[in-house]
């Protein structure tokens, strides 16, 4: 449960919440490690009774907590925070660009993260060999069972209830995934309460924008493009692709698990679309600012492509979810690859899609030439 204030014009973001634990290993726990992004500033963190850190490294963002009582297996607690994220600095130089005055898009790692964090942990080899360390396999073993304990999506929880409150500026339209319970003005703001219909993956994001809103709907599930006003020639492609992909993977895959579908446009500082719990964040620089001819022979609807490849993410990543071995992404982005291939082809038929997987072919053999390890088969990849 999490109330996020942002302050779009500063920029800052204030979230304030709390989390449930629960130790489902089999042995005592008495030691917790968090992990806070850079830049945060900690006005409260509490873990299982103990209100500071035994030791803490600010630089890194790492604060161990040793519990005032062990943690039983199967116990539960809390771990209650009040952090504040304000970016300094100028864009063009790497500062923050998550946070802006008008297309904020934070995922939920500027919360707190458990215990060990592989990702962060040095990846080249040779960087690993200068402080002695062996060189690293870059995902476990298919067949690593401990691994496959924790999903691709990393450690620290399997499903969540969600109970999100989020305060922006009052011509901003906060959102974030879950049904919208509540909308409302107060003390100059706007304020979205969003809890889910379901249990969700720890996987979730808060974006806020000065969006205009086009809807439609789909057999009772309700679409919605929160876009950039002005950046409206692709919508309406947009909203065709969700139902198309939602006819092909309802008859396919099984019924969609939300009662609406969104997508958000946020600002081209990084070009890449994700897919959340009933909601796709969306860059306008792959998608919102395109210019696609279908006549065309060398133009390929990728605005359309896009979107059934993320809306398939709700059954390929939210419904069948990989762990966390070689092979993960076969179910977790392969899949999506096959699903939006389908609904390309009964929109453009054969020929339109050589055109694409020519694209992709080139992709891959370019990606290809800076292996350093050992390519794997499509099986582990």
């Amino acid at each position: 449960k999490v109330q996020v204030d942002l302050f779009p014009e500063e920029p800052r973001m204030r979230a304030r919440g709390t989390m449930g634990l629960v130790n489902k290993t089999s042995e005592a726990i008495v030691v917790v490690y968090v992990n806070l992004p850079e830049g945060t500033k900690v006005n409260r963190l509490a873990v299982a009774g103990a209100e500071r850190p035994s030791a803490e490294d600010p630089r890194l963002g790492v604060f161990t907590y040793t519990l005032p009582t062990l943690l039983s297996p199967g116990a539960s607690a809390e771990l209650q925070f009040d952090l504040e994220l304000a970016p300094k600095g100028f864009r063009g130089q790497g500062a923050e660009t998550r946070l802006v005055e008008n297309g904020t898009f934070l995922h939920n790692n500027v919360l707190p993260r458990l215990g060990y964090v592989a990702a962060y942990a040095l990846a080249d080899d040779e960087r690993r060999a200068k402080w002695g360390l062996p060189p690293r396999p870059r995902m476990a073993d298919m067949n690593d069972l401990e691994a496959r304990r924790d999903t691709e999506l990393g450690a620290g929880a399997d499903w969540i209830a969600f109970d999100a409150t989020m305060s922006t500026a009052p011509d901003q339209i906060a959102v974030a995934p879950g049904q919208l319970q509540r909308e409302w003005t107060e003390n100059g703001r706007r304020f979205f309460h969003y809890t889910s219909e379901r249990p969700l993956l720890n996987y979730y994001a808060f974006l806020s924008a000065r969006y205009e809103v086009k809807r439609d709907t789909w057999k009772g599930v309700a679409i919605e493009v929160l876009h950039h006003p002005g950046h409206t020639s692709n919508v309406e492609r947009m909203i065709q692709a969700v139902k198309d992909t939602l006819d092909y993977a309802t008859a396919n895959f099984g019924p969609y698990p939300h009662r609406q579908v969104r997508i958000l446009e946020f600002p081209r500082y990084v070009a890449l679309a994700q897919s959340f719990p009933g909601m796709i964040a969306y860059s306008e620089g792959i998608g919102f600012i395109a210019r696609v001819d279908p006549e065309s022979p060398k133009d390929v609807d990728y605005p359309y492509y896009v979107t059934a490849h993320e809306l398939a993410h709700q059954w390929w990543g939210h419904q069948v979810v990989p762990g966390n071995v070689q092979g993960a992404a076969l179910l977790s982005e392969t899949l999506p690859q096959y699903t939006a291939l389908m609904v390309m082809k009964k929109k453009y038929g054969e020929a339109h899609m050589g055109r694409f997987l020519r694209y992709e072919l080139d992709h891959y053999l370019g990606g290809r030439a800076h292996e350093r390890k050992q390519e794997q088969p499509l099986l582990r990849v």
